[in-house]
Parts: structure tokens; sequence; C-alpha cells
């Protein structure tokens, strides 16, 4: 009897030990991080820009033309579902702009593609939106990871996007992140060589 006792104390030891791991299990995988919208649209951005990119691959190494541009790199997006903004704008909305000095550009033109915005988040909230940056969103339209930094996503014509805080220069001589990714845009849109 006290044998069966001693296996029965066990087997209960046992049970609560797997009970315990499994919910240690279950709320680490509900409570992980997820996607946050920012991420979201950094990330549309970014393969929006790639589309980009490939589709100039196959047109003579230029970009697509500024008017209609969304509509032309379709085939080359992995989803329609990229060109829309996920935070800021409502469902049927877009939020991004084509660079339109970029329009029928030769990517190989680019001086410094590291620092040429061709493809960015606009106040422009409709399809084949391009123009120059003045529809950067100000404030950005996205939060920064802890929520107290305004954000515009900007991707560059060598493939890469950045997102950049919108904060205002408190003095004549500070500049912001988007304001300085803005000046050296403008230095390199210059350099362009047709």
């Amino acid at each position: 009897m006290v044998r069966v006792r001693a296996i029965a104390i066990v087997e209960l030891i046992c049970v609560v030990v797997t009970l315990v791991a499994l919910a240690f299990i279950a709320v680490t995988w509900f409570t992980r991080p997820t996607l946050s919208h920012p991420h979201y649209c950094l990330s549309n951005i970014k393969q929006i820009c790639l589309a980009e990119l490939i589709y100039s691959g196959d047109y003579d190494d230029r970009f697509s033309q500024a008017e209609g541009w969304g509509d032309r790199i379709k085939e080359y997006a992995r989803t329609d579902s990229i060109m829309h903004d996920t935070e800021g704008v409502e469902a049927n909305q877009y939020g991004y702009a084509f660079r339109e000095r970029a329009g029928s550009a030769k990517q190989s033109g680019f001086q410094h593609p590291e620092s040429t915005v061709l493809i960015f988040d606009s106040t422009l909230l409709y399809k084949n939106a391009h123009s120059e940056l003045w529809s950067v969103p100000q404030p950005g339209r996205h939060r920064s990871a802890d929520g107290s930094v305004a954000v515009d996503n900007l991707a560059f014509a060598d493939g890469h996007a950045r997102g950049f805080s919108t904060i205002t220069p408190s003095g004549p001589n500070q500049v912001g992140g988007l304001a300085q990714a803005l000046a050296a845009d403008d230095m390199a849109i210059r350099d362009y060589k047709k």
C-alpha cells in the first residue's frame, strides 16, 4: 500500500511540472511582441522600392514613369496590399508617393542612390500618387517604438528604407533626422546624370 501511494505522488508531481511547463510556453507564445504598424509600413515601402528596382532592371535601367507608377510595378510587387499604408489612412486610401523627378530616370544616373528618395510616406492618399517631397507628412504619420516620436518612412534609390523622426529643429542651426535626409537628397538629386 505504501508503494502505490509513492507512485501516485510521483505521478502527481510529473503532471504538475508538465502543466507548469505548458503554461509557461502558452504565456510566452501569446505575449510575444507583434509587428507594429510602423514596421508594416516600413516593410511595405521597402517592398515597393524593390519592385521599382526590379522594374528598372527590365526596362533599360529606367524607373517607371511617375504617372501610373503603381500600376506599372504591380506585377513586381508581392501583393497589392503593400501599396496601402497601414496607419493614419482609411482602408481604401494608399498613403505612399513616388518621387516625381525619378520618373523615367535611369537608375544608374543617380550619383548617390543611397541618399536619393524614391518612395515615401505622403499626404497624397490616392493610388499612383507622385510628387516631390513637399507631400511628406509633417508631423510624421507613424510613431517610434516607444511612441514618443513622430516618424516618416522613406525608401531610397539603392533599395534601403528607413524611418526618420520629424522632430522640428529647436534652433536655427539644428536639424531633425528627416530634415537631414531631405537635405542629403536635395544634393543627390542635383547630381543626377541623364
